[in-house]
């Protein structure tokens, strides 16, 4: 992976996506793209998922529960279920 995608240190170059109202806990969090599964882990509060995509794009998902269905290594398509919201 490119070390320009990853900043440790960082909170993160992200947003955050929330509802203004009601729990998001639980909810399903979906690869933007499809892709490699290259991080997983970190303890954010939360996992971390790092998903590198073609052209040198990665997307990283976290304040994830610790019960995740992917794994460092793992393809991923558009869309699949790559854990839920902590």
């Amino acid at each position: 992976m490119p070390s320009e995608t990853v900043h440790p240190g960082w909170l993160h170059t992200g947003e955050d996506w929330y509802f203004p109202d009601g729990e998001t806990g639980g909810m399903g969090v979906y690869a933007a793209a499809a892709g490699e599964v290259v991080f997983v882990g970190s303890e954010y509060p939360g996992l971390v998922v790092i998903v590198q995509h073609p052209d040198d794009l990665s997307s990283m998902y976290g304040h994830l529960d610790y019960a995740l269905p992917v794994a460092v290594g793992q393809s991923v398509e558009r869309g699949q279920v790559l854990g839920s919201i902590l």
